[in-house]
């Protein structure tokens, strides 16, 4: 069975930082060892090929030399006590000094042959030292912590670093943007040691270099597993049933698709005990794996990240995108299909934070679209939000809550006279005559006692001027007069009827 993601249905809220430098410093780096390094394998690979055959060379010598040594032995006593002893004699001699002469001749070579040796030796521990894996690799045997961070950031090869990359992307992205940038590197680089110290007591690799950030990105998939259990994994699948390949894309949960790969990743590792030659560091992905899952499940169960974390994103996300990071999880809830949580989500948002004018927005919009009644609640919400968004200075807000529900307004005393003005002057400087001059009227009947009421009367008494009714500015004006401090818009008044009318209001 083969499973590999390609994508998924979970979207970002902002760029995410943390991530991204990971991929390029990750990049970098294995653009720059990467030549170097591959010239130490290929001559580090020759090296010991010839170290192997030299070795060989070396039994097979130090075997003809005993084979030698016997022989000579042998010929060095002559058979005695015979008839024909003398002629063995004369024979054994000389077969003796043939065998010295050939002893001496393999021992020569054998010396030298040892020679090659060790040459060959020290010269493959020399490029051993200068292996940029041995210099910045995870070597437990050599004690020193600092391996633990530097082993995350090399890779043994293109397919090795692109795998880790794309798994980087696919789940960090979402863990960074859940928990914010510091957090999430802390949390990367942490699951990075943990990895590389499960890995090396499970299956100890001696002088052998431990490389790559599958260890530290494990970490972030069993974050993502913890956090975004129910996300949609697009997932290609290839079965082999008897000898019939089965293939396709399925949408998955994010929970079922990393379960898979955990228990692919710990089958893998139990084999690998008991085999040799597999250079794939498995243990490293699992302890990396279920100590990312640990940690997000204390960190949700705890409490810890509702009561540090979020408060922090919210500041940030409120900064950068202007909305509450609750209303972006609702909106989340509501593209996944579950608007009842996004409304529980969102009432529990306005409970805890009355002004938060996006709350209302989002949870009106929801109310809408699944309940079939207008009811007193959703009125309600319709007149916070004129009043939030007049507050605020969100023009958009208090433009669509006023069109669409403009007959909640006429009201009495519905809203407050600064949420009035502030509509009156957003529809007046749009051009809507029509609906400016009724808001102002609205005003200057419900609110006249109140000085700043005055300012619509003036802003009426223009609009009329404008619409070409003379008769009616006029009168406004002479009521504006007649209000409590309205002499102090004496002089514009004057200056409007000398510009318009060419007479002062008292002549008019």
């Amino acid at each position: 069975m083969f499973i590999f993601p390609v994508g998924k249905q979970k979207k970002l809220r902002k760029l995410p930082w943390i991530t991204i430098s990971l991929i390029i410093i990750n990049l970098f780096v294995f653009f720059q060892t990467w030549p170097d390094t591959y010239e130490n394998y290929v001559e580090l690979e020759n090296v010991t090929s010839r170290l192997e055959t030299q070795k060989q060379t070396v039994e097979q010598l130090e075997t003809e030399v005993k084979a030698i040594q016997q022989q000579q032995e042998t010929f060095s006593k002559p058979p005695s006590n015979s008839y024909y002893s003398y002629k063995y004699a004369a024979y054994y001699a000389r077969q003796e000094n043939a065998s010295r002469f050939n002893l001496e001749t393999k021992q020569n070579s054998l010396i030298s042959a040892k020679e090659e040796t060790k040459k060959l030796e020290y010269k493959l521990e020399s490029i051993k030292e200068n292996n940029l894996f041995m210099i910045w690799g995870y070597i437990a045997s050599k004690g020193e912590p600092w391996r633990l961070i530097t082993y995350q950031f090399l890779h043994s090869g293109y397919m090795h670093l692109i795998f880790n990359l794309f798994f980087l992307w696919f789940v960090g992205c979402n863990v960074e943007d859940k928990w914010g940038k510091w957090v999430f590197l802390g949390f990367y680089l942490v699951s990075g040691i943990v990895a590389a110290v499960v890995n090396n007591m499970v299956t100890p690799s001696g002088d052998v270099p431990l490389v790559g950030a599958s260890g530290a990105i494990a970490g972030a998939m069993g974050a993502f597993m913890i956090r975004y259990p129910t996300t949609k994994v697009k997932v290609f699948y290839l079965f082999i049933i008897g000898f019939i390949p089965k293939f396709g894309l399925a949408d998955w949960p994010a929970w079922l698709f990393l379960i898979l790969w955990f228990f692919g990743q710990l089958l893998s590792g139990m084999f690998s005990i008991y085999m040799e030659g597999d250079s794939v560091a498995y243990w490293a992905h699992i302890g990396g794996f279920v100590f990312g899952s640990v940690i997000a499940l204390m960190m949700k169960t705890t409490g810890f990240e509702k009561k540090y974390i979020e408060p922090n994103i919210v500041k940030e996300e409120k900064k950068l995108l202007g909305v509450h990071t609750v209303v972006l999880d609702a909106k989340e809830k509501l593209e996944e299909g579950d608007h009842i949580k996004a409304e529980e989500m969102l009432r529990e948002l306005i409970n805890k934070e009355p002004d938060c004018l996006e709350a209302y927005v989002e949870l009106l919009e929801i109310l809408k679209k699944f309940h079939s009644k207008f009811t007193d609640e959703m009125k309600s919400y319709i007149l916070k939000i004129l009043e939030l968004g007049a507050k605020n200075n969100n023009e958009n807000a208090c433009i669509s809550a006023y069109y669409i529900n403009r007959e909640l307004t006429w009201q009495k005393y519905s809203l407050t006279l600064k949420t009035l003005m502030y509509l009156a002057r957003t529809v007046d400087s749009r051009g809507d005559f029509s609906e400016s001059v009724s808001l102002y009227k609205k005003i200057t009947e419900e609110y006249a006692a109140d000085p700043l009421s005055n300012k619509a009367f003036f802003s009426l008494g223009r609009i009329y001027i404008a619409l070409g009714k003379k008769d009616k500015a006029i009168e406004i004006f002479k009521k504006l007069m007649s209000q409590p401090e309205g002499y102090h818009y004496k002089d514009r008044i004057e200056q409007e009827c000398l510009s318009n009318f060419g007479k002062t209001l008292e002549n008019l």
